[in-house]
Parts: structure tokens; sequence; C-alpha cells
């Protein structure tokens, strides 16, 4: 397949932000399972699943205004 240079770079990014997004969310459901974590844990495990359930609501927010208004 033939991708111009700007359509590959931003294949090569989104891809990025995929593998980080799950390691991000591998480790943030891996430390809630721990039973004895300190509290500066807890604290960003919140603060990371209150970012990563924004993260969702935008995701679906542009996927239904996408299939709201397709090209």
């Amino acid at each position: 397949m033939v991708l111009t240079p700007s359509t590959r770079k931003l294949i090569y990014e989104l891809c990025e932000l995929g593998w980080l997004f799950k390691k991000v969310n591998d480790w943030n459901s891996r430390s809630s399972k721990l039973e004895h974590q300190s509290k500066v844990v807890k604290a960003l495990s919140f603060a990371i699943d209150s970012e990563l359930k924004e993260y969702y609501r935008l995701i679906a927010l542009l996927d239904s205004q996408r299939t709201q208004y397709p090209n």
C-alpha cells in the first residue's frame, strides 16, 4: 500500500498513542487490585481512572459526531 508521508506519520503516532494507552490502562488495572497500597498510589490510580473515563467520553462524542455527519 502506498501512503503519503503525512499519512504514514499519523498512523505511527496513533499506534504509539494506543500502545501508551494500553500500558497506562494495564498498570492502573493491576494497581487497583492490590490490597495494600499507599495513599499516593491510590490517589494516582484514581486520577488516572478519571482521565481515562474522560478520554472514553471524548472518543464516544467524536464517534457520534462522525456517524451523524459522514463525509
